[in-house]
């Protein structure tokens, strides 16, 4: 039963009590008024009545009053059961979802724990070194690889800078780069850089450094990884050095070939070329003294054959080693260069210079000589120019050869520029043997717009030798 038919019931009960009453009265009316009759106390019935009427009146208002309240109390109570029956409903239903939660969050738990301990194990046994440092570059962890690589063990390296076991003249370089990682101006970056071993002396080290960022995807920590390149590094090391060695005695070796020439073309010239003129002058005698009608027909034959021959000497002389380059030197031997090819090749020559002074040691001039006397076979043989315009200028501390034509050109990707040597239309040994003694060749072409070519030669040559100072920060 409801709690309102709990307290309606009373209620109607009080009324139907007063109505009963009432009506009581009534029918005991005629009982009361005989009673009137006889007793002089009861004249005033109506009053009594009446009085009999507020009191059943105020009892029954009272008593409503109180079941109102009660109503309104019993309603509340029920309300706030009804609430509250709600509310652990809810909560059930709520705590039945958190244990199935909690029961996914501890099989994530145990995956994520399974799968650190596998990432650890595969970190511990990578063959790599590998650390994990935070946004300052302390080193949080490091793995066995990176402290055999190092020689530390994992106490002297966890909780120490990682630029500490940078080579010094490194650090500048992996500080830059890890700014920008940590700024977020790049996500990886690689780096081939030197180490500091436990026992003072370089580790080769191409380091590859990438961000992790947490789930705001802010940075939280830096992962670096470590693979030792020192073999390969002094491996590739001792490469440049035998390229060196070999451009060296490549370079040497032409410069050989150049003094045999003009040892060559002197001995032609001391030699030869005096023996063929005395034969000259030793026929005209003979020719003074006989002269027969019988010699009239063999001496300008003889003549003839002795100046083709000193011509022909005087040809492998310059061709050899041209007397020109050192008696007048290498400006008057480029101008009869170019006037020698003008009127072999049928190709047009202009050559302008400067009046600055270009002093140059006898070895330069004879390579500036022979990469310009190269840079004109080539152009003969693969330009199809017609017009060749070589500029002598000095700038600065720099004698410069520019060779432009007006030829075919070529596309300049096809120059392999690999390590600093280049490869292709015969211009590798110019640069070998201009590096050599500290020159330098800038080479521009286009298809079907002709070429540049630019020979740079310091006048003022001096070896550099770099000299490295080790520190340690241990």
């Amino acid at each position: 039963m409801s709690i309102k038919f709990k307290i309606l019931i009373p209620a109607l009960s009080v009324v139907l009590l007063t109505i009963v009453t009432a009506i009581l009265l009534l029918i005991l009316d005629e009982t009361v008024k005989a009673i009137y009759m006889k007793f002089d106390i009861l004249r005033n019935y109506y009053l009594l009545l009446i009085i009999y009427a507020f009191i059943i009146s105020t009892i029954s208002n009272f008593i409503i009053r109180k079941l109102l309240i009660n109503y309104n109390i019993l309603d509340e109570k029920q309300r706030i059961e009804n609430e509250l029956r709600k509310a652990l409903s809810d909560i059930k239903n709520t705590n039945r979802e958190m244990q199935l939660e909690i029961a996914d969050r501890r099989k994530v738990e145990k995956a994520l724990i399974a799968s650190e301990n596998q990432v650890r194990e595969i970190i511990q046994k990578a063959p790599s070194g590998i650390a994990l440092l935070d946004k300052e570059g302390w080193i949080l962890e490091c793995n066995p690889a990176l402290q055999n690589m190092l020689g530390y063990d994992e106490n002297e390296l966890t909780g120490v800078l990682f630029v500490q076991a940078i080579h010094p003249q490194d650090i500048a370089q992996f500080k830059n780069d890890f700014k920008k990682l940590i700024n977020g101006d790049i996500e990886a970056c690689r780096i081939n850089m030197r180490y500091i071993h436990n026992e003072l002396h370089e580790v080769w080290g191409s380091t590859s450094a990438s961000i992790v960022r947490d789930a705001e995807n802010q940075p939280q920590f830096v992962i670096a990884m470590i693979e030792d390149i020192t073999t390969r590094q002094q491996a590739e090391e001792k490469i440049v050095n035998y390229q060196k060695q070999l451009q060296s005695l490549t370079s040497e070796l032409s410069l050989i070939e150049e003094r045999e020439r003009r040892q060559i073309a002197t001995k032609l010239h001391d030699h030869v070329g005096q023996v063929l003129t005395m034969i000259g002058i030793k026929v005209e005698e003979l020719y003074a003294k006989i002269g027969t009608s019988t010699c009239d027909s063999l001496v300008p034959g003889i003549r003839e054959l002795v100046g083709q021959t000193i011509k022909s000497i005087r040809s492998i002389m310059f061709a050899l080693s041209p007397p020109i380059l050192y008696e007048l030197g290498l400006e008057e031997a480029i101008e009869w260069l170019a006037e020698h090819f003008s009127q072999e090749y049928q190709i047009k020559i202009q050559v302008s210079k400067d009046e600055q002074p270009k002093p140059l040691k006898g070895e330069r001039n004879i390579i500036l000589f022979q990469s310009l006397k190269e840079l004109l076979s080539n152009i003969v043989k693969h330009s199809q120019a017609t017009i060749v315009k070589i500029s002598i200028q000095r700038a600065c501390n720099d004698f410069r050869i520019i060779v432009e034509d007006n030829g075919i050109g070529f596309d300049i990707n096809l120059i392999d520029h690999n390590k600093n040597k280049i490869k292709g239309y015969g211009l590798f040994t110019i640069y070998e043997r201009l590096e050599y003694v500290g020159g330098s060749m800038l080479i521009e072409s286009n298809i079907s717009q002709g070429t540049k070519i630019t020979l740079l030669m310091p006048m003022l040559f001096v070896e550099k030798t770099v000299y490295y100072k080790f520190l340690s920060n241990y």
